[in-house]
């Protein structure tokens, strides 16, 4: 008989430790790991946003102007006036992926222009310094000289 009682008290425990686990999930009580920050930037006509997730850089071109939507980025170990250009010219709606594949400790600027013939239209303020590790804020930027 006692082995009859045993696999009955087994199996009501196993019945209660699934219900609890259901529970849990259901309940949000065990967090889903943090996600990076991803920090936007953006001007009329454009929108630059980073992921640290993979070292992306999108540029997105919001209006239907004829002007290309237009990344600048730098990096902390860079000489201020070391600027790189990260052209959409895919038009309204279009977002141009920029795979950056960066070290976890490296530190990147960036602003959001809309460009006319390599002139600058429009500029967002500066994302500040970005933690290629987690987007976090690191610092401000030096002035974008193009």
């Amino acid at each position: 008989m006692r082995s009859l009682t045993h696999g009955r008290n087994r199996a009501r425990l196993i019945a209660v430790l699934v219900a609890i686990v259901a529970m849990i999930g259901l309940s949000g009580a065990i967090a889903a790991p943090a996600q990076a920050a991803t920090p936007c930037v953006a001007s009329t006509g454009a929108k630059v946003c980073f992921n640290p997730d993979g070292e992306h850089l999108y540029v997105y071109d919001t209006a239907a102007d004829g002007m290309a939507a237009t990344a600048f980025y730098t990096f902390n170990d860079w000489d201020d006036d070391d600027w790189v250009r990260a052209e959409n010219n895919g038009g309204a709606g279009s977002v141009l992926d920029w795979d950056l594949s960066l070290a976890e400790n490296v530190l990147i600027c960036f602003v959001a222009t809309a460009t006319e013939r390599d002139v600058i239209i429009t500029q967002s303020e500066s994302s500040g310094y970005r933690s290629a590790g987690d987007g976090s804020h690191r610092g401000e930027c030096p002035l974008l000289v193009w």
